[in-house]
């Protein structure tokens, strides 16, 4: 199962609104919100592919490992 490095992925986004994100990353700003929540919240999602292919055209410099782990 993928799971997003929650503290990295805020530090990269700390500046940028939800939904000018959720446009350059190309998903909802729903899919965004969704993944940021906690495990134990039940309207939590994993990344799926489109988040993680975001995530990562969003970010170029960064790596799969960089933003995203596997439990």
């Amino acid at each position: 199962m993928i799971k997003l490095k929650v503290d990295t992925f805020k530090e990269l986004t700390n500046e940028v609104k939800d939904n000018e994100l959720a446009k350059k990353m190309n998903i909802s700003t729903t899919q965004l919100w969704r993944v940021r929540l906690p495990d134990e919240d039940p309207r939590h999602n994993d990344p799926g592919q489109d988040f993680v292919a975001g995530a990562l055209k969003a970010f170029p410099e960064k790596r799969f490992e960089d933003l995203f782990f596997l439990s």
